[in-house]
């Protein structure tokens, strides 16, 4: 299921929306459509999305054309290499052929299923011990297992024609107007927002939401990266609106990127406070996930335990904990 709207003019809002039993996502694509139009995200790769993409790519077209306007789509761009913002990229080449633009990391994770599984698969060192050789080859066993199910499940699609490589920081000129892409690494490492200033309008990915705060947990997720990214868009000159890849539009982009700026140093002071509390037992990350929630099944933690796990990584990088092993576990303690 798929909807269009025009946002603002010639920037129009494909909205897709996967659901059965077990789960139910949404995705916004943008389309800035004129006589060199691009796409930023290209949504999901199930068959009948990618279908529908093309068929709101050519409604956008013939919209524009019953106005007396060209429409020349040349382009598409995702906003990072997480699958929902990328696996619909290949169809349009395919179909529309359209050019394939991405930054030198994005590239590696939209274009190659193998350097994709490997780049989000690992034996993390924060919470787990160094394995042995044996375990570890029965680890990365596992893991191309569970990666080979997720990419089944949700219709994961790679790039198979040429990518144009540009740069994470630089300008394009799309419809004769000028768009910054600003690389803003901290959910992902390969993170970027396209800014129009004239327009104050800011295509952002994954980077900031109107109601919850955005996913954070490894491999590719970084605090400190990520609070610099939200400083930065703080410094954008006549910033008006900010269209993420999912849920409404933010009209207050000022104050609400200043409200998950101070959310993240909020939950950071309170993981602190907790490890402080433990004094010399210091905590594991399981005691930890459970302090913070106490109810949630095994699955919602896995997820909810993303943050905490990027804000360890954190706390350690500032020296503010240390990491100790006790008792063949793993504890973090406050620096005293």
């Amino acid at each position: 299921m798929s909807s269009i709207k025009e946002v603002v003019p010639n920037l129009f809002m494909i909205t897709q929306t996967i659901k059965n039993r077990f789960f139910k996502f949404s995705v916004n694509i943008y389309v800035v459509a004129g006589k060199d139009g691009l796409i930023f995200d290209s949504g999901y790769g199930t068959r009948k999305e990618r279908t529908n993409l093309i068929k709101n790519v050519h409604a956008i077209s013939n919209l524009k054309k019953s106005r007396g306007e060209v429409c020349t789509i040349t382009r598409a761009i995702a906003s990072h290499g997480h699958w929902d913002h990328f696996s619909g990229l290949g169809h349009l080449q395919n179909i529309l052929d359209l050019d394939i633009l991405a930054t030198p990391k994005q590239a590696e994770k939209i274009g190659s299923k193998k350097t994709y599984k490997e780049l989000f698969w690992g034996n993390s060192t924060l919470v787990n011990h160094p394995a042995s050789k044996f375990l570890n080859i029965r680890q990365k066993i596992f893991n191309n297992l569970v990666s080979e199910i997720v990419m089944r499940l949700f219709n994961v699609c790679f790039v198979s024609g040429d990518i144009n490589i540009i740069d994470e920081n630089t300008q394009l000129s799309i419809n004769g107007e000028t768009w910054q892409i600003i690389h803003v690494p901290g959910h992902s490492d390969d993170d970027i927002v396209l800014y129009n200033m004239k327009k104050g309008v800011l295509l952002g990915g994954d980077i900031i939401f109107r109601k919850i705060p955005t996913w954070l947990g490894p491999p590719k997720s970084d605090l400190k990266a990520y609070l610099n990214s939200l400083e930065h868009l703080l410094e954008l000159p006549n910033l008006k609106l900010i269209f993420p890849a999912h849920g409404r539009p933010i009209e207050n982009p000022g104050q609400r990127i200043q409200e998950i700026i101070d959310h993240h140093i909020k939950r950071t002071e309170e993981l602190l406070q907790l490890i402080l509390k433990s004094g010399q037992n210091g905590l594991t990350y399981k005691k930890i996930l459970y302090k913070f929630y106490p109810k949630a099944g095994v699955l919602k933690k896995d997820m909810l335990g993303g943050w905490i796990l990027v804000t360890l990584q954190y706390l350690l990088n500032k020296g503010d904990v240390i990491k100790m092993f006790k008792k063949q576990k793993i504890v973090f303690l406050a620096r005293t």
